[in-house]
């Protein structure tokens, strides 16, 4: 008995050392160590994101040393055919030109309506060409591809069940292909009543998200308001 603990014991340690597959959810926080320039972020998504409040609650709570830049565009899709391609508007290539260090991706709402989702086999290359795009802008760039959150009844067709079924995990599947990060924003606004609308989070929504979203830059607690940014 004594030595099958040791074998045991010495099989965990073994283990410990192994270098562990990562799993798509894991976000590994931005490593600022040594960094004497500004990070330049950007904020890639649709009506959700243009609105505005957890991209300005982020650069509140990152600092200075931050440089938080809002590309949302309402009723943007990720699919080339939906009917309002992120990849053709305007933000993507100012995403583009401003080569930032870290993104993060909030598209899928829209791709959920019936007409858009008709195209849903070309999501996943879809949301590859455009991680592709961004990482030959610049080859060290950090990418979060967020899960966008829940919706309920709306008037814009959006699909809340597409968007937590499909939509969610093929997110998921790019992200470990390419060797992005997850940032889940459907789990924690699900259930809170902070989706009047039925798609558009109100600003508690909004400071969940921000919460989720610097969670996994920083891999810290959102600091509370007013509070200066941790180091």
């Amino acid at each position: 008995m004594y030595k099958k603990t040791i074998q045991l014991l010495a099989l965990v340690t073994c283990l410990g050392f192994m270098n562990p597959v990562r799993a798509a959810d894991d976000a590994k926080p931005y490593d600022t160590f040594g960094k004497r320039e500004a990070i330049r972020m950007v904020c890639l998504g649709d009506s959700i994101t243009q609105a505005g409040a957890y991209v300005s609650a982020l650069q509140t709570a990152l600092g200075k040393q931050w440089v938080v830049t809002n590309l949302g565009n309402s009723g943007a899709t990720l699919l080339k055919k939906g009917d309002k391609p992120y990849s053709r508007l305007p933000q993507f290539a100012q995403a583009i030109q401003l080569k930032p260090d870290v993104v993060t991706i909030m598209l899928g709402t829209n791709d959920s309506k019936p007409a858009n989702w008709s195209n849903k086999a070309e999501f996943e290359a879809d949301y590859k060409s455009m991680i592709d795009d961004l990482k030959k802008a610049n080859r060290k760039v950090v990418i979060y591809c967020c899960v966008p959150p829940p919706a309920g009844g709306n008037k814009w067709s959006i699909n809340g069940t597409i968007i937590k079924d499909e939509v969610g995990p093929l997110v998921r599947k790019v992200a470990k292909d390419t060797g992005c990060y997850v940032i889940d924003l459907q789990e924690p606004l699900t259930g809170k009543n902070v989706i009047p609308d039925g798609v558009h989070p109100n600003v508690d929504g909004h400071k969940l998200m921000a919460s989720s979203i610097y969670q996994a830059l920083t891999g810290k607690p959102m600091p509370a308001e007013g509070a200066a940014p941790a180091k």
